[in-house]
């Protein structure tokens, strides 16, 4: 007879009544014994019984009663010790099946050409839908217990569980959170929550994983596994630069499986979005999610540092999503550079924001820092204009009409709304008519009509 330490684990379980799987190799040779031993009970009295302490009835003294080295060869068998498992089936407890049912070999002319236990019976009635073991859908809580509560299995035996057939879809990554809401106990069988915190920056905000008990074992296994994170498709759209910023104000939560408050700080930098704040921070010895290239905006093409003055002026992109006041002060009045304007350009700015040949408004506010000026060397006292300012012309009341027309944004230097409405409202004042010989006001009202309203009685435009 041949020595094995894990004789008949393979056939009929363990002391403890755990089914378990061995190499074939180490399985005792049952069809040499069928004459001695007809039937499963000559050594399996225990499990008829019920009693999972008597699974093996046999002895080294009953071994010995013909392996006496006159009738046959002596052994040294001392029986088989319980394999660690986290199989819940127990003979004593399962209701009674003919032994054939799950450990005759299928094409088995003997009653003791035997196998392990056969898994497609199990599933005949516990998983009746499944096509075989590891199927997805298979309820695997029925039949394992979960991995923190089978304490004998050793890192390397949880190492080696085989996957179910659902976790090589290329999808299961991205829709796995959604079977886990569904049914966290099938989760638990092989994964603790170390398993989670691998990839899961936001592990602490996430239910299921907090539901989930802490494991050494596995801890051990992933220390030095990185974590994966798969791209959405929605990602990979040509619009997603230009409108993720939305998308994560509304739901954060999902942006924060992947990244860190440092993934979106390589673009935004340190004054990035207040959202941006309620992404996770990466622990110093945890996951640090996904890590972006520092990159520009849609449209920061190689010669935008010359071209950004529209942009600038449009505001697309926002810039000051990225950039302060003096990151821009720095390059156009900076102590490094001549600046934006050439040397001496105070003292005759006034002509070229008259004639426009700058948007001085892309840099400067006109009714802040165009009048704080103006005032403090005279040009502008109290919001009224002076001589001096207007070129000491008698007339320039008359004619300023032209000038507004030309860069009204000029006149909002030193003058309010206010200023203009004190003589060319229609509903007070001296209701001069500001509007030019060409004016059309049908399609100025089609525009809007609240435009309209400031100086005009809704019945005047009727």
């Amino acid at each position: 007879m041949k020595k094995s330490a894990l004789f008949l684990v393979l056939v009929l379980g363990i002391g403890g009544g755990a089914l378990f799987s061995v190499p074939q190799a180490d399985r005792f040779p049952h069809a040499k014994h069928a004459g001695l031993f007809p039937s499963c009970e000559g050594c399996h009295s225990g499990i008829t019984a019920g009693d999972a302490t008597a699974v093996y009835s046999v002895t080294p003294e009953t071994c010995a009663g013909c392996h006496n080295g006159t009738v046959q060869p002596p052994v040294d068998w001392a029986g088989p010790s319980p394999p660690a498992s986290n199989v819940t089936f127990s003979h004593s407890e399962h209701p009674p099946v003919p032994c054939a049912l799950c450990h005759q070999m299928p094409d088995a002319t003997e009653s003791m050409e035997i196998q392990r236990a056969n898994l497609t019976s199990c599933l005949a009635c516990h998983a009746p839908d499944a096509e075989e073991h590891r199927a997805a859908g298979v309820p695997c809580a029925k039949c394992h217990q979960p991995l923190h509560e089978a304490t004998t299995l050793t890192a390397d035996r949880i190492a080696a569980f085989p996957k179910p057939n659902d976790h090589a879809r290329d999808d299961f990554l991205s829709l796995h959170s959604s079977e886990a809401a569904e049914d966290l106990t099938r989760c638990a069988v092989c994964h603790s929550q170390d398993s989670c915190r691998r990839c899961h920056l936001n592990a602490e905000r996430v239910t299921q994983i907090q539901d989930l008990p802490r494991d050494e074992r596995v801890a051990l296994l992933v220390a030095d596994r990185p974590g994966r994170w798969p791209k959405p498709p929605r990602h990979e759209q040509s619009d997603w630069r230009n409108v993720h910023g939305a998308e994560a104000k509304t739901a954060i939560d999902t942006c924060a499986n992947c990244h860190a408050q440092p993934s979106c700080e390589t673009c935004h930098g340190d004054a990035g979005p207040v959202v941006i704040r309620e992404l996770p921070v990466p622990a110093t010895d945890g996951p640090r999610g996904v890590v972006i290239a520092a990159g520009g905006p849609p449209g920061h093409t190689p010669d935008f540092k010359v071209q950004h003055r529209s942009a600038a002026v449009a505001g697309i992109p926002n810039c000051s999503t990225c950039h302060t006041e003096s990151y821009c002060a720095d390059c156009h009045d900076g102590p490094s550079s001549p600046g934006f304007h050439p040397v001496n350009f105070v003292a005759r700015h006034g002509a070229e924001a008259f004639a426009r040949e700058t948007e001085c408004a892309t840099c400067h506010s006109s009714e802040g820092f165009c009048r704080d000026c103006h005032e403090g060397v005279g040009f502008a006292q109290g919001g009224r204009s002076n001589a001096a300012y207007h070129d000491a012309t008698d007339s320039w009341l008359i004619g300023h009409g032209r000038a507004a027309r030309q860069n009204l944004e000029t006149c909002t230097t030193c003058h309010q709304q206010s200023s203009c409405l004190r003589c060319h409202s229609a509903k007070t004042g001296w209701r001069v008519n500001p509007h030019g010989p060409d004016f059309d006001p049908d399609r100025v009202a089609d525009r809007s009509e609240i435009s309209c309203a400031i100086c005009h009685f809704s019945s005047q435009l009727d």
